[in-house]
């Protein structure tokens, strides 16, 4: 998989990365392997086509100046791989870049997952992904519900993150131009 994303500030990135060796450490919980550095994200697909979506990307951070989001909590997407995550609360400005990116993006796709369709977006970073167990997601929530997570996050960047031999990497990041 492929990603569009906004990487966490230098602060958000430590407090997230401490969060996971943490988890790792407490409940054997590793590194979300489709999470190698705190993120939230605004499109993902099978593949894109990456000659056209540097320039796309690099268009959309020149034109976009640099907001905050406000991030809290903790909360859970159930299923056969639960995910836990901290929500990002749906600003106008972050609802705003989103449908930019989604538009921009989205034809130059293939395999793009639904789930980060305009209409239906849950911007999220996620905390654990992959290896929680009916055992173990009990005592992880409890232990976060600990955390101070209540973040004003300054979002400053796309990113274009790609999966290649394996592991996921940061292909290309373009800094927001305007301030």
């Amino acid at each position: 998989m492929h990603g569009i994303v906004s990487l966490l500030d230098d602060q958000h990135t430590e407090f997230v990365e401490k969060l996971w060796a943490e988890m790792a450490q407490r409940f054997g919980v590793g590194n979300p392997a489709a999470t190698f550095v705190p993120h939230f994200s605004y499109h993902v697909a099978e593949a894109y086509d990456l000659d056209r979506l540097a320039g796309i990307l690099e268009r959309l951070a020149k034109e976009t100046a640099v907001f905050p989001i406000q991030a809290a909590g903790i909360a859970i997407f159930p299923g056969a791989e639960s995910v836990i995550y901290v929500p990002v609360a749906r600003s106008l400005a972050l609802t705003q870049l989103h449908e930019r990116v989604w538009t921009a993006v989205n034809p130059h796709s293939q395999g793009s997952i639904p789930y980060y369709a305009p209409a239906v977006w849950f911007p999220h970073i996620t905390l654990a992904h992959g290896d929680i167990t009916p055992e173990n997601l009990g005592p992880i929530v409890t232990w976060l519900h600990t955390q101070s997570i209540a973040w004003t996050i300054q979002v400053d960047n796309l990113a274009l993150v790609a999966e290649g031999n394996g592991r996921h990497q940061i292909n290309h990041r373009f800094p927001f131009s305007q301030k």
